[in-house]
């Protein structure tokens, strides 16, 4: 018998966890023995006791919930949580707002716990009462969406994840952040229960009443924080302004092509027997098999391939998808390569992408800094990685509209230079010209217009490589994996010794932000000051910091580069049309999407630089704006992001 299994029963006898005991039930005595069950139990009652000293206040008739907003309405802030219920049998149904129902609507006034029950009093127009109270919610973005699919939408939202975010690095669940902000270890067993049956169980109310109280008490914790650190105010003021437009992005959908997504589908696995095909006649019968990748490599690889090849604890050669991804450009065992790339695509990208379309689209769920280096996390599917080529094509905008996307130009590159000061990267980009090929023919010695097209790759691997430090053997590796370009150790030496001295204020400037970082224990961006925190107990090894290295150079690159996309979102939803003919469709880390009418391309274009250049001027004031974003437009996101799809922009 499951937990929730459980407690429908005692329901049924008119017992809770409270009186369990006097349940005469054969099964629940049973479960009541299971370890599982009495941890549960445990857990509840710790609950029961943290709540204990607040009445719990079950609204279900409209009239009350009018009564109780106008109420509400006199506190200075209230703690807010949601629970809801699944409109289908979608996997998405409970999370996705087209697919959900709102359930229950939880306040904390700091007295009491309101608990509205949305299922009987009828609708939720009552809460707009409380669109201008200063609310307060854990992953607000969650809250803002269902509310906002509901017509409500609040002017005073915060969110104690992103408030957390800014102290410690990561964004944490309520569970987590609840047992390390106050010890309680919540029980989260009834989180993905029936919130759609007619009364709900008592035990159910609990847990939902439990989620606004912490809420509130995060918030006047945070507070308290910001008050001896007030810089992370404005950090996570900058995190919080991202909310509503993310809501209202992920309020629509990405029309997905299903037959030209099948074609594929049918392609990988067409290509996967084929590879199969192919390395059972060179000896690779099982590819499967750890044991025998591993046998097969030793047989083929050279020497010198197998010194430098990724090792396992064990001392054996690595089989996981990056280390054989360095086989992409192999000349014999690019076969291996290809096979395990195909099946990470098909996982990933292939029936499981189409299980989650809605009506035909997909809604991407973005995070707000959901990675370390502060950028966006994206999930379900993670619209951000994306196989590179031959897929893109799939995602088409409705009839009668476009895509017009805003693809940042080496936006990495382009900051590290204005962060740096670099003389030799800002004037060329200022310029116009081609980095790459300036560094292409700084390591041939040729003249730029004699640069051919691979030596120009390897330059621009060069250039990429060691952006954030790393040696020349680091520098091989990544060319080979990501460009296929081969370089010897001994040109690969050359090539760093080219690229820092080409880059001489960059150099200077990646040795000074590593020694201030270990002086420092932290890194930060360069606008919001979104901070990454360095633990001693984490990185620290011997009077310094073993891995700091190439994270003190990255991060204050990524993360910069992270607000100029943040910063174009922000204001590309402050100036959308009323009319919804132009709307953000999705983004990638260096990529702004809109979706518009096609009569309306030419006027999103002209949104979309001039965001980038808000942006840009707005971390970088004195920078110069020559190249830095292309616009092109189409009807499906691979025509729109091609060179033949840019829109010229006087």
């Amino acid at each position: 018998m499951i937990f929730e299994e459980l407690l429908e029963t005692l329901q049924a006898e008119g017992l809770t966890l409270q009186s369990v005991a006097k349940s005469e039930n054969k099964l629940v005595q049973n479960a009541l023995k299971s370890k599982e069950t009495q941890a549960a139990v445990a857990r509840f009652e710790q609950i029961r006791a943290y709540l204990a000293s607040y009445p719990i206040i079950h609204i279900t008739e409209l009239l009350q919930a009018q009564k109780t907003a106008e109420f509400l309405k006199q506190s200075q802030f209230l703690g807010l949580d949601i629970e809801t219920s699944k409109a289908c049998e979608h996997q998405q149904a409970g999370l996705n707002p087209k697919v959900s129902r709102i359930r229950l609507i939880q306040l904390f006034d700091g007295k009491s716990i309101y608990l509205f029950d949305v299922f009987k009093i009828g609708s939720t127009d009552w809460t707009h009462t409380l669109q201008n109270q200063y609310l307060i919610a854990h992953n607000a973005t969650f809250e803002a969406g269902h509310f906002h699919h509901a017509g409500v939408i609040f002017s005073n939202l915060d969110c104690t994840m992103l408030m957390g975010r800014v102290f410690l690095n990561r964004n944490l669940s309520l569970k987590d952040t609840a047992l390390d902000a106050f010890g309680l270890e919540m029980d989260k067993h009834l989180q993905v229960s029936n919130w759609g049956r007619e009364n709900l169980l008592p035990e159910q109310l609990q847990y939902a009443a439990l989620d606004a109280v912490i809420a509130y008490q995060l918030y006047q914790k945070y507070r308290e924080w910001f008050e001896q650190n007030p810089h992370y105010q404005t950090t996570y003021q900058f995190l919080q302004a991202l909310i509503y437009p993310l809501v209202r992005q992920q309020a629509h959908g990405i029309t997905v092509d299903i037959a030209e997504h099948q074609k594929i589908i049918t392609q990988w696995e067409q290509r996967i027997a084929e590879c199969k095909h192919e390395l059972a006649a060179d000896g690779l019968q099982n590819p499967q098999s750890n044991s025998a990748v591993q046998a097969y490599l030793l047989q083929k690889l050279s020497e010198e391939e197998i010194d430098d090849w990724a090792k396992t604890k064990s001392g054996r050669l690595a089989t996981n998808k990056d280390a054989l991804s360095r086989l992409t450009h192999h000349k014999t065992l690019g076969a291996l390569a290809e096979l395990t790339t195909l099946r990470t695509r098909l996982a990933n990208f292939g029936a499981k992408l189409q299980d989650l379309l809605i009506d035909g689209e997909l809604y991407p769920s973005y995070q707000i800094a959901g990675m370390v280096s502060g950028r966006f996390g994206c999930s379900k599917p993670n619209i951000q990685n994306q196989p590179r080529s031959g897929f893109k094509h799939i995602y088409v905008a409705p009839e009668g509209w476009q895509f017009v996307t805003g693809d940042l130009s080496q936006v990495e590159l382009r900051v590290a230079g204005l962060i740096s000061e670099d003389a030799v990267i800002n004037a060329a980009y200022a310029n116009g010209k081609d980095l790459h090929r300036m560094m292409a023919a700084k390591m041939t010695g040729k003249t730029e217009s004699e640069i051919t097209k691979a030596e120009r790759t390897a330059a621009k691997g060069v250039n990429f490589g060691l952006l954030f430090g790393g040696g020349a053997k680091g520098l091989r590796e990544y060319v080979r994996a990501s460009y296929g370009v081969q370089m010897s150790l001994e040109e690969a030496e050359n090539a760093k010794a080219t690229f820092h001295a080409a880059y001489s204020q960059f150099t200077f400037w990646q040795n000074a932000i590593v020694k201030h970082t270990n002086q420092h224990d932290e890194s930060e961006s360069i606008y919001s000051r979104l901070t990454r925190h360095y633990d001693h107990s984490e990185h620290f090894k011997d009077g310094v910091y073993k891995d700091i290295y190439t994270h003190a150079m990255n991060y204050p690159i990524q993360s910069t580069a992270w607000e100029l996309l943040a910063l174009a979102i922000r204001h590309v939803d402050a100036h959308l049309p009323a009319d919804g003919s132009i709307r953000i469709s999705h983004h990638v880390y260096d990529e702004l999407c809109l979706c518009v009418r096609a009569e309306q391309v030419l006027t999103a274009a002209k949104l979309l630089r001039q965001a980038f250049e808000v942006a840009y001027l707005t971390v970088f004031p004195d920078c110069n704006l020559n190249g830095i974003i292309e616009v092109g437009a189409g009807k499906n996101w691979a025509v729109a992001g091609s060179d033949e799809a840019v829109i010229q922009l006087k």
